[in-house]
């Protein structure tokens, strides 16, 4: 009764449920009936005794094996499985005999229709009232299709890892960014590996909609998604970053992945890349090419005014490319087509010129340089080349370069050159006359000047205050006299800085003991200041430096009529090697209009006032002193204003002696009473024309106690020479006959001995140079100064140990 209520109920039931619950409620003798109650389950059953040994199996596991029950008793079901299976089938029934109550494992069975079949198995120990075991009992199922779909799931799985690793690796090896779309316009997904070009943060952006992304800006999407959506056409925008503030261009692509009807179900895939580069770089280009543009256009302009042409040779082929201005300066129209070679520029040159370019363009292309050349074309346009070579694997392969249309400059420095060279012959006739006129004017004043100086030598104290107006009239004139014969020479960089030992101190006292009475008699104070950091002695231009301070001073006491003048010198720097002075010289004189700053240094100008009416003079003391101040280079500046004086000053960097062994010519330069009648073993040869001047000379001679031979002429100079022995002599320049030139010449190659020293009222500059061509290097200008004399007269006594300097000057 109760297998006939539970039959119905067998599939329903489970294997656990059925097994056991039929096992533990039938006794032995119900055996039959259980078994039949087993071959009805919906699943293999088999029993096993302890050894494993098959001595019970199901209709169900036949069919799931493919094999018969007899077949299977004993060891035989083995048969179905895979041998590889068979030690872990043996295995769980050791354990479920040995330790567990029960074991669930897997297995492969051979099916002999079924091809391979993966079933699931439970294995447990039946036992008996006392817990023995006595068999095992176990149950099949066939989980084929289950394993199979878990494979295939497995499988699926597998690949969608390699897929999510290869996209992954795909987006981490490209800069664009991808983001998918659907049909109402919301952010789908994003794929970036850079998210800076994004809107949002990746994960903010997506579940928006373009509208809430871009805003404003929103058509800029919307537009081309609905044009891919309604075409099926990918659509490519570019724009730039929303945001202002960042400098960025992007180009997006969209592609509809799917065009479901169902907007939900629509997939489009916006691309965006970063064509920033690009795009600067097609600004940059377009800038270039605006700015080759108007190059081209600014070069054509500036060949045009400059009259230039550039132009290219070709080696290889010996074509020319000619720029536009080029083909005007060489009178070829622009419009021709035909081809420019080298040889058509040689017939266009003139003859004679054809060779020049030749030549200068073959020694550019041997010696690998450039070249620059003037030639001319057409009897009348003169042409300048430059050019120079390009070298390839050493080869000069091209040249380029320029041609200049200089016929004009060529007519300019034509003219320039007849206009210099008719300006130098002026000056010549300028420098000749005022040579002359030098020498015309200065011997009468040297015959002046020096009977003087013999009256006043001679002291007659009757005559006193006309020997003494004599003799300042006279120096005032030979003043004037070189004050511009100086001007002439400066102005025709004829003068020379003559740089000697200076003792500075006795300089500025020598300059200042000549004004001293000059002051006294105005009532002015006449100071002045030597800083203690500036050494005794520098190398400087006595004569210059003398003539500057002498101007500035005389000007400053001519305009000063109460208080003082100082003279100050400041060191601005000192070393071993040079010392920088800056000369002050400050009067509290009537001073200069503001509006005569400017021309206070021109030439032959004085101030306007009537004050300055009052004092004599060129106007050209200052201009003198302006330009022996740049000879120094440096510059000269003049502070003033009226009634509050005037102050000028320059700076002038000195060297420094080196050799503490050489003598000051100051110190033979003493008081010339000093040497009165104590050079009478001299033999003095005087050579002079003029018999005033010859008196003179002869008379200062006798002074120093020298009784000297006179000759008038060239040729009585050299009669007295070849019948006597001279130290020195003294020979005059411009003489009738033989001239001081020839003479001089003649005496310092036939007698050697005999030093000689020209004696000239000619001071100007190329007389020292015509002079130093015969090695004649000693002058002594007229008229002539005592001082000056007794220089070189105590420079040859030396010499002949007639007198000893050290021994005289110690008296």
């Amino acid at each position: 009764m109760f297998l006939t209520l539970l039959l119905p109920l067998l599939p329903a039931l489970h294997p656990d449920n059925l097994l056991w619950y039929t096992m533990e409620n039938f006794d032995q003798k119900d055996e039959q009936y259980t078994q039949e109650i087993l071959h009805l389950a919906p699943f293999g059953i088999f029993k096993l005794d302890l050894a494993g040994n098959a001595y019970f199996i199901s209709k169900t596991w036949e069919d799931i094996a493919g094999i018969g029950a007899k077949a299977s008793f004993g060891k035989g079901w083995h048969s179905a499985l895979f041998a590889e299976d068979i030690p872990a089938v043996n295995a769980a029934i050791a354990a479920v005999t040995e330790q567990k109550p029960a074991v669930a494992f897997r297995y492969r069975i051979k099916h002999a229709h079924h091809g391979v079949r993966f079933c699931s198995m439970e294995l447990r120990l039946i036992r008996d009232d006392q817990g023995a075991g006595t068999y095992l009992v176990g149950y099949v199922q066939d989980v084929t299709e289950e394993h199979l779909a878990h494979e295939k799931l497995v499988e699926t799985e597998n690949r969608q890892r390699e897929l999510n690793t290869y996209l992954a690796s795909l987006i981490a090896s490209i800069e664009d960014i991808v983001l998918e779309i659907d049909g109402h316009k919301r952010f789908r997904n994003v794929w970036a590996k850079d998210e800076t070009p994004l809107f949002l943060p990746k994960e903010l952006l997506i579940g928006k909609t373009v509208a809430e992304v871009f805003k404003s800006a929103e058509m800029l999407f919307s537009s081309p998604i609905n044009d891919a959506i309604r075409t099926g056409e990918t659509q490519e925008i570019e724009y730039k970053h929303i945001d202002p503030a960042i400098d960025k261009w992007y180009k997006a692509k969209i592609t509809v992945v799917s065009n479901d009807p169902n907007p939900e179900c629509q997939r489009l895939a916006l691309t965006i890349q970063d064509i920033t580069n690009r795009i600067k770089q097609e600004q940059a280009l377009k800038q270039t090419k605006a700015l080759l543009e108007r190059t081209n256009q600014i070069l054509e302009s500036s060949q045009k005014l400059s009259n230039t042409g550039g132009w290219e040779f070709d080696v290889l082929t010996g074509e020319m490319f000619w720029t536009k201005q080029t083909k005007l300066i060489f009178e070829v129209a622009d419009n021709d087509t035909e081809v420019i070679n080298y040889q058509d520029i040689l017939t266009l040159c003139d003859p004679g010129y054809d060779y020049i370019f030749d030549q200068h363009i073959r020694r550019s292309l041997e010696r690998q340089e450039p070249h620059d050349f003037i030639f001319r074309i057409r009897d009348r346009k003169w042409l300048r080349s430059i050019g120079s070579p390009v070298v390839e694997n050493n080869k000069v392969v091209k040249l380029r370069g320029a041609t200049m249309d200089i016929t004009e400059q060529m007519k300019a420095t034509q003219e320039l050159l007849e206009a210099k060279n008719k300006a130098e012959e002026a000056a010549r006739a300028k420098t000749d006359f005022l040579s002359v006129m030098s020498h015309e004017i200065r011997t009468p004043l040297n015959g002046i000047i020096g009977i003087s100086n013999l009256l006043k030598m001679n002291r007659f104290q009757d005559h006193q205050i006309y020997v003494d107006n004599l003799i300042f009239s006279a120096d005032h004139l030979l003043q004037l006299i070189n004050d511009i014969l100086d001007l002439t020479k400066i102005d025709s960089d004829n003068v020379e800085l003559v740089q000697n030992e200076v003792n500075l101190n006795e300089l500025l006292q020598g300059i200042t003991n000549q004004f001293n009475s000059l002051a006294e008699s105005k009532g002015i104070d006449l100071i002045s200041f030597i800083d203690p950091q500036i050494p005794e002695k520098i190398i400087a231009d006595a004569v210059r430096l003398n003539q500057i301070l002498n101007n500035l001073i005389s000007n400053a006491l001519k305009y000063t009529d109460t208080g003082e003048v100082t003279i100050t010198l400041q060191a601005l720097s000192c070393d071993e090697q040079q010392v920088a002075i800056r000369f002050t010289i400050k009067d509290t004189g009537i001073g200069i209009p503001k509006e005569y700053h400017e021309t206070v240094f021109d030439s032959f100008k004085q101030v306007q006032q009537p004050a300055s009416r009052r004092h004599s003079g060129t106007g050209l003391g200052l201009a003198i002193t302006k330009k022996l101040v740049e000879l120094h280079n440096s510059r000269i500046t003049m502070e003033s204003s009226i009634g509050k004086g005037t102050t000028f000053s320059f700076d002038i960097t000195f060297e420094l002696p080196q050799d503490d062994l050489l003598v000051d010519q100051s110190d033979v330069r003493s008081s010339v009473a000093t040497y009165a009648n104590k050079l009478g073993d001299l033999r003095v040869l005087l050579v002079e024309d003029n018999p005033i001047n010859a008196m003179v000379a002869q008379k200062q001679l006798v002074y120093f106690g020298i009784v000297p031979d006179c000759a008038y002429d060239g040729i009585e100079a050299l009669s007295l020479l070849k019948n006597n022995t001279y130290h020195i002599a003294f020979i005059d320049l411009h003489m009738p006959g033989m001239d001081g030139h020839a003479l001089s010449e003649f005496v310092r190659k036939q007698y050697p001995a005999t030093h000689i020293v020209i004696s000239t009222a000619d001071i100007m500059g190329d007389i020292r140079v015509k002079l130093s061509k015969i090695k004649t290097y000693d002058i002594l200008n007229k008229p002539i100064v005592l001082e000056k004399l007794l220089i070189f007269l105590l420079k040859v006594a030396e010499q002949h140990n007639i007198i000893h300097m050290e021994a005289t000057l110690d008296e």
